[in-house]
């Protein structure tokens, strides 16, 4: 009975052995899956991080382009404002400013042979250079002084169906009380801001 007393003993121990050890590797089972959910956690949050990082260098590079863009424009009204001729690229809106062939020449971009075409044209015929370069100089004094510019915002600001430009040439009426009417140097119609 003794024998049987310790068989009974040795079983109990055994049998607590067994079922601590499942408890532990249940333990370790339930901390590995609950540090996978949170190591998945993580990578969504990383993913989430680089998908923002991703969109505010979109953005940037959508300022670094359009602050190009508006120096470029303003580079061009300088440069007219001197009476010099203008060769550059033709990026967005800068067509409204330098007129092609009447106050510069516009290359297409990403076209570096015709821009330096256009140089070498220039160069070659000072008689051009210098007409283009009075164009400029007379298209800023007639639409791109600050005194034109503010009356422009004002006429934009007083209601868009109130202010007009022309496509062609740009040129923008100084009264807000002109009709739609056709544009006195393209001879087309002025087109309705907004």
């Amino acid at each position: 009975s003794l024998i049987i007393a310790s068989l009974i003993i040795a079983s109990l121990i055994i049998a607590s052995l067994i079922i601590a050890s499942l408890i532990i590797a249940s333990l370790i089972i339930a901390s590995l899956i609950i540090a996978s959910l949170l190591i998945a956690a993580l990578i969504d949050i990383i993913a989430a991080f680089i998908d923002i990082i991703a969109a505010l260098i979109d953005i940037i590079a959508t300022l670094i382009i359009a602050a190009l863009i508006i120096a470029s424009i303003i580079i061009a009204s300088i440069i007219m404002a001197t009476g010099r001729p203008v060769v550059m690229t033709s990026t967005p809106g800068i067509e409204d400013y330098v007129v092609h062939d009447r106050t510069g020449l516009l290359a297409l971009v990403g076209d570096p042979s015709a821009l330096a075409g256009h140089v070498l044209r220039l160069l070659g015929d000072e008689v051009e250079a210098r007409a283009f370069g009075v164009a400029g100089r007379a298209l800023v004094e007639e639409r791109l002084t600050t005194r034109h510019l503010v009356a422009l915002l004002a006429e934009f600001v007083a209601g868009p169906s109130r202010a007009y430009w022309c496509s062609w040439c740009g040129f923008y009426p100084r009264s807000t009380s002109r009709s739609i009417g056709t544009c006195r140097s393209m001879n087309v119609p002025y087109h309705s801001i907004g």
